[in-house]
This record gives C-alpha cells, sequence and structure tokens, in this order.
C-alpha cells in the first residue's frame, strides 16, 4: 500500500512544505522532532503537523465567533414571525366574533388551530421550548440588550476612539463562553465565570482583561438599572483582580537624544523639538492652531484633555531652533500650522476617532526613540534637574486630578520659561 504524504518533501533542505490558499508553509525535520532527517522518517510526522496546522487555519477567528454571537439567531427569527402570524390571527378572530377572553386567554391557540386557510401554530409552541424548555424574550436576548447598551452610551457624546474601545471590548467579553443567551439569567456565576475565563483563557494581557471586566460591569449594571436582573452581590468583589502593574519606564541619555537630533532630516527634527519644547504628542503636532502660534511662544490646552475646563491654558516659550523651523514650512492651511506637502491637514477622521499623519511619518523614518518616549525624557530631565512636580504637571499640560493639584493653574510663567530654558541647553549645550 502507498505512503500517503500530506505535504511534498524538499530533499535540499529536508524540510517539507504545503502550499494552501496561496500562502506556503514549511516544516524542517528538527521542528518535527524527527529521528532522522529523512522522507521516511518524518513523513508521519509532517503528516500530523499538517492535519494540526489545517485545523488552525480552518477554526473560526475569535472575531467570526463574535459576529455569530451578535447575528440574530434562527429561533429568533422563528419566534418573531410566529409572534406576527399571532396578531394576524387575533385581528381575524375578533373579526370572527370570537370572544376577548379567548382571543387573549390561554385557550387563544386551540381556538386558533379550529381556523382554516392558517398555518399551524405547533410550529411556534416548539420554538418557544426549544432551549431548555423556557421560552427567551427577544427583547431580553443578550445581543439585543448588549446593542441597546452600545447605543446609549454612544448618545451620551463620547469621543469616538473612547466608543470604539468600550465596544471592543464588549464584544470580546461575548466571546465568553459561559454567558447565558438570556440577559435577565446574568448573575453572580457569570461573574465569577467571566473572571475566570478571563484569567486563563482569554488570550489577553492583564490591562486589556482589567478594561474588559471594567467595561462588562458596567453593562451590568445597566441591566441592573432597566429592571432586567437583580444586582449580582460579587460584582464589586475584591477578589477579582488583574496583573496591572505599569511597566518600568526606560529612560535613555542625554547624549542619545542630543546623537538622534543631529541625524534626523529637518521634518523629523521640527517634531522632535516640539515634543522636547513643548511636551507634545503627534495629536497635538497635527491640530496645532494658527490662533494658538502667537510670536515665539505657543499657548494651548492638550488635545486629550482641552474639553476639561480644569485643563489650564499653558504658554510654551519656543526655542531659537524650534522657531526656525516652524517658519521654513508655509502655512497653507486656514486652520492648522503644519500640514503635508498638498497642503493638507496632518489629522484626519478614522474607524477609531482621529489619526495623526505626524505619528505616522516618525515611524516611516525608522527613528530608535518613540516619538512619545521624547515628551516624557523632557519631563524626566526637569525631575533630574531639580524642578518639583508640580512644574512637571506644567509643563506637561495635566488636567488636575485633586483640589491641591488644581492650585497649579497659576503656577509662575516666568519659572515655566527658565524649565523650557533649561531644558534647551540640556540638549544643545
Amino acid at each position: 500500500m502507498p505512503k500517503a504524504y500530506r505535504m511534498t518533501w524538499e530533499q535540499a533542505k529536508t524540510r517539507w512544505r504545503k502550499m494552501y490558499q496561496g500562502k506556503l508553509y514549511v516544516v524542517s525535520c528538527e521542528q518535527l522532532n524527527a529521528p532522522l532527517p529523512t522522507k521516511a522518517a518524518s513523513y508521519r510526522l509532517a503528516n500530523a503537523w499538517w492535519e494540526k496546522k489545517l485545523a488552525e487555519l480552518t477554526a473560526p477567528s475569535p472575531e467570526q465567533r463574535a459576529r455569530d454571537r451578535f447575528k440574530i439567531s434562527d429561533l429568533e427569527e422563528r419566534i418573531a414571525r410566529a409572534q406576527r402570524e399571532i396578531e394576524a390571527s387575533r385581528r381575524l378572530m375578533y373579526e370572527l366574533g370570537y370572544k376577548p377572553e379567548v382571543v387573549k386567554g390561554q385557550d387563544f391557540l386551540t381556538a386558533r388551530l379550529t381556523l382554516d386557510g392558517h398555518a399551524d401554530l405547533d410550529s411556534l409552541s416548539q420554538a418557544m421550548t426549544e432551549l431548555e424548555g423556557k421560552p427567551i424574550q427577544l427583547d431580553q436576548s443578550l445581543t439585543k440588550q448588549t446593542e441597546r447598551f452600545l447605543e446609549i452610551e454612544k448618545a451620551r457624546g463620547r469621543k469616538p476612539r473612547t466608543h470604539q474601545d468600550l465596544t471592543a471590548f464588549i464584544h470580546k467579553a461575548m466571546l465568553c463562553p459561559s454567558l447565558p443567551d438570556d440577559a435577565s439569567k446574568i448573575g453572580e456565576q457569570t461573574i465569577s465565570a467571566l473572571y475566570a475565563w478571563l484569567r486563563n483563557d482569554s488570550g489577553m494581557a492583564g490591562f486589556s482583561q482589567f478594561k474588559c471586566f471594567s467595561f462588562f460591569k458596567r453593562f451590568v449594571a445597566w441591566l441592573y438599572g432597566q429592571r432586567i436582573i437583580e444586582r449580582p452581590r460579587n460584582l464589586d468583589s475584591r477578589q477579582f483582580t488583574f496583573d496591572t502593574a505599569a511597566k518600568a519606564v526606560k529612560t535613555r541619555p542625554v547624549e542619545e537624544v542630543r546623537t538622534m537630533l543631529k541625524k534626523l532630516p529637518d521634518r523629523l527634527r521640527l517634531y522632535a523639538y516640539l515634543a522636547l519644547n513643548c511636551a507634545m504628542l503627534g495629536i497635538d503636532m497635527a491640530m496645532l492652531r494658527h490662533d494658538e502660534l502667537k510670536g515665539d511662544r505657543i499657548e494651548r490646552k492638550r488635545t486629550k484633555t482641552e474639553r476639561h475646563e480644569s485643563t489650564p491654558v499653558v504658554s510654551y516659550l519656543l526655542w531659537p531652533e524650534t522657531l526656525a523651523l516652524l517658519n521654513k514650512y508655509p502655512r497653507t492651511h486656514p486652520e492648522y500650522v503644519l500640514t503635508g506637502k498638498t497642503g493638507t491637514p496632518l489629522v484626519r477622521p478614522g474607524k477609531k476617532g482621529r489619526t495623526d499623519l505626524v505619528g505616522l511619518q516618525w515611524r516611516r523614518g525608522k527613528v530608535k526613540i518613540p516619538l512619545k518616549t521624547l515628551r516624557s525624557h523632557a519631563a524626566d530631565l526637569l525631575k533630574e534637574g531639580g524642578y518639583d512636580l508640580q512644574m512637571q504637571q506644567v509643563f506637561l499640560c495635566h488636567a488636575p486630578g485633586t483640589v491641591a493639584e488644581r492650585h497649579y493653574v497659576n503656577y509662575p510663567q516666568q519659572k515655566l520659561d527658565e524649565a523650557v530654558t533649561w531644558l534647551r541647553v540640556q540638549y544643545f549645550g
């Protein structure tokens, strides 16, 4: 009996290969842990490897499973169709003279079956009892309630990126196999099962697990507010913890930043100067407006926190090097200072909110130090130079988080100018 080879043997490279849907898959004898690097000694292992790989390739993705879960099931469609038939039948029975108590009461099905020319309602009875013998009200299904919750959250006027994160994590939570299809059945066991799934089987990192669990708790609290469920007693239990410890910040020496600045082209060097001089991120640079650039200063709120009334307007004294590069490029856009080569804005709407092309240009330049790291580097340098935490908060344009921090709005402008000038000396000598 001839041997069955699921893959093709390459003698020169002592490996097996397989072309599947336009993509080449290869595996060596060493990866298969074959006793000898030969065709005869490794073909069974290669067959087993390909069967496992094929199962992975053909398995539905988590995104597909999430879409399937959010799609109206055939059962729900059958129930809805049967309910429409019931209403049509009720109207007909009223016209035929049936008593109201018969039409509205428990004898309706029996009376309905006496009518000729209409579908048998046994299908309705079967559909309503298929799921453990208990009907699921369409209005209380997990799918419908989740969609309604997300619609209300969107109506609250949250930023597109914030609502996108909420939607994504709620959909990820729906992948948990322990969640009931009926939202009214959510209880303490559901919360515990979701937590166990997030920690052990979800494949998410610690902080993503925490966000997913937090967003689902918000959804459960909303269900309680809608009188759909009783509030689970363990919803706020302190036993549900996640590994959310912050990663250690990698500090870079000043000399490394100086060397990087000398090698950058003018456009990227301008971005680096704005990050070090004015604590800007890419989106801040892309949205820098003409009215915020006043002579040798930039007066602005940070883009991320500009909606907060408590966020201060910070006035940054521009370095001569920063101002020279800013004046090098023409300002043709009616609103934004920095634009692309064709005069188009460096910020554009996207699926997850606004997208800044500054960060894209920085990544394409393959600069070793991330643009966001430069902003943090300048703030850390102020700390090393003896400047207090209040000065760092002002420089970073942070919205105050406590009553005490709100006093930094009146931080002397002269001290901020001194700090910015001191930073220039550290980077340019």
